[in-house]
């Protein structure tokens, strides 16, 4: 019987916990789903915004001290900074951005100031192959 009470007590947690947390997961979703299309039509600059609204929102789900939404919680914010800063990435080297001198510099300041965790992000590849359009110039 003590079974039964006890894992009451846990659904009731989890119901109370779901009614805090998930209104800010969906509006996260709402922007990581919107930044991920304007990504995909290449409006980096506007996917970046929407990017950084959906991490706020899933910041604001994990101050609310979830206890059972916590895993997926930290899953998905590592899913959305990883797209935003591999979209950060393309916003520096698409077009004609590294054919001038700042273009050139923002991106080497933008591979310069990445982080190691934050370098898994982006595939050696792609900054070769960006390195390679200057060296081309």
């Amino acid at each position: 019987m003590d079974n039964i009470e006890e894992k009451l007590n846990h659904i009731e947690e989890w119901n109370q916990e779901r009614s805090r947390v998930k209104p800010y997961i969906d509006i996260a979703v709402e922007f990581h789903n919107k930044a991920r299309a304007e990504a995909y039509w290449k409006n980096y600059e506007h996917a970046e915004h929407l990017y950084r609204k959906a991490i706020q929102n899933y910041r604001n789900a994990v101050s609310q001290s979830p206890r059972y939404y916590l895993q997926d919680l930290l899953d998905r914010i590592d899913r959305v900074i990883g797209e935003h800063i591999y979209n950060t990435f393309n916003l520096k080297t698409y077009g004609d951005k590294l054919k001038d001198e700042r273009g050139i510099r923002d991106f080497e300041d933008l591979v310069d100031d990445l982080k190691d965790e934050e370098k898994k992000y982006i595939e050696p590849y792609d900054i070769a192959m960006a390195y390679m359009r200057i060296g081309d110039q």
